[in-house]
């Protein structure tokens, strides 16, 4: 079956066209004309583009192949997290831990809507190799993420009278089509969901990085750069990025493990990290754009102090010029760094 005949079947492209007559319909007024907006009148050229090519299907569900992999998924106000539980074609896939944090909009959609953009997240984060063209089962705590689902999304408007929480479903269903996944959301008790629970709780303080416009300036300057070697799926400042955890387009995880040689690299490392950021570049013989603060106690300061031979040119960086992309951030939103910030170029 195609996902598309099957999305079909399932009434998953009607949501936009029940919604723009749900009014009239509810006051019998049978004669009125309705106003089809963008995604009602996207779901009836989705029909009329299927309909000649919809073949007969039996009522009775076919029997759904042998999963191949199991996916665990948790929310809560502020992240989402999970990762891979069993993937038999992977080596050690059971430590890809996955964890991403809601924008503050985001935080403010409620809890259901945010278990899906955490599904989202976990089934786009754990790597297509992990996923792509197999059968995969999504474990999630959330009661009604799983009924959504198995009905093929909602007819539940939000606080803005859309319909939110379908387009959550849709982003999961565009994003099984792009990796061939047969997708199937399965609930567990929460005492099951503990390793997820805990991940999607887990705060990142580093998960800040420089305004884009600073950035703009020195990628001027020094680059273009190549790698954002220190970065998440939100605080990425370039497409190439490696990420302390399993996340949305992280071409890494742990970027102490991949080679540095032969790119321009952007380094904003947590600053107990910066010694072994200064030996990676020695041992790797690479370049790169370091961000550090102006800590003369610290151990690393004689090795990129002014005059030092590692340092080719360094630029002062306005301590506001940063933004937090969680709550829990040291710096942006408002909190200006204490010590004044260095980009040095090494």
């Amino acid at each position: 079956r195609s996902p598309r005949a099957d999305g079909l079947r399932r009434g998953v492209f009607t949501r936009f066209l029940n919604d723009a007559v749900r009014d009239a319909a509810a006051d019998r007024r049978w004669s009125t004309y309705v106003t089809l907006n963008d995604d009602a009148l996207a779901e009836l050229r989705r029909w009329a583009d299927a309909i000649p090519t919809l073949t007969t299907t039996p009522i009775r569900r076919p029997q759904r192949p042998t999963t191949h992999v199991v996916l665990a998924t948790d929310a809560s106000d502020f992240a989402f997290g999970g990762g891979v539980v069993e993937a038999p074609h992977l080596t050690n896939a059971r430590w890809r831990d996955v964890r991403g944090a809601f924008t503050a909009a985001e935080m403010r959609r409620g809890s259901t809507w945010r278990e899906m953009r955490g599904a989202l997240g976990v089934l786009t984060g754990v790597g297509r190799d992990a996923v792509e063209s197999r059968v995969v089962d999504l474990r999630t705590d959330s009661l009604s993420f799983m009924q959504i689902f198995e009905k093929g999304g909602s007819q539940t408007r939000d606080d803005d009278n859309g319909l939110a929480l379908h387009r959550a479903f849709l982003d999961i269903e565009r994003a099984a089509q792009d990796l061939d996944v047969n997708l199937r959301v399965v609930w567990v008790p929460r005492s099951m969901n503990t390793w997820a629970d805990e991940m999607s709780k887990v705060a990142d303080p580093f998960n800040f990085s420089v305004r884009r416009d600073v950035f703009d300036g020195l990628d001027t300057r020094w680059g273009p750069h190549d790698v954002d070697r220190f970065a998440g799926h939100q605080s990425a400042l370039l497409a190439r990025f490696n990420s302390r955890w399993w996340c949305p387009g992280a071409e890494a995880v742990d970027t102490f493990s991949v080679s540095w040689a032969g790119a321009n690299n952007w380094l904003h490392p947590p600053n107990a990290l910066i010694t072994r950021v200064v030996a990676k570049l020695h041992g790797d013989q690479a370049r790169g754009t370091l961000v550090v603060p102006r800590w003369t106690a610290a151990p690393w300061w004689p090795l990129l102090r002014e005059g030092s031979s590692a340092v080719i040119d360094r630029y002062t960086i306005p301590g506001d010029a940063f933004v937090a992309h969680e709550q829990t951030a040291f710096l942006g939103n408002g909190r200006a760094a204490t010590n004044t910030m260095l980009a040095l170029r090494v």
